[in-house]
């Protein structure tokens, strides 16, 4: 919150890719075709799921990425346990728009503008400023990766 009690970020509930793994057009891995391969680290919204795909011991995701909004199926787990996506709490969507800002001193060079609805990934944080008393975090933007203090 800022000194006036509004919430700048509210939590936002994605996943991050733990191991490179297709997005495909189908729940069935079989049936459909992989649009592009998932970086680790890529974090994606889940739209619908989990479900379990029984044939195959799959648990699938309908799934949209943040970095290009692309929608299709990702395996979460794998047939032999293996976790290729898990939920992450250190993502937050902002509320209010708010100067993304190189250094934790409030008021110093801006590196741009956070636009209300965008996701970001809290690194550091929050810390209370002595001077102003409001907490600050440090975070990154997940669709451009430019870094800051909020």
């Amino acid at each position: 919150k800022d000194l006036h009690g509004r919430t700048r970020l509210e939590p936002a509930k994605l996943w991050l890719c733990k191991q490179s793994i297709a997005i495909t057009t189908t729940f069935d891995i079989t049936e459909g075709r992989a649009l592009r391969k998932l970086d680790v680290g890529e974090a994606l919204e889940v739209l619908e799921g989990p479900r379990e795909d029984p044939a195959r011991s799959l648990m699938r995701v309908r799934a949209r990425t943040k970095i290009d909004g692309m929608e299709g199926w990702v395996t979460m787990k794998g047939n032999q346990g293996t976790s290729y996506a898990e939920e992450d709490d250190r993502h937050y969507i902002c509320k209010i728009s708010t100067a993304l800002e190189r250094r934790f001193a409030s008021g110093s060079e801006a590196v741009r503008q956070l636009e209300q609805g965008e996701v970001v990934e809290i690194m550091d944080g929050p810390k209370s400023e002595t001077k102003e008393g409001t907490q600050r975090v440090r975070g990154r933007n997940v669709g451009s990766g430019e870094e800051g203090w909020f």
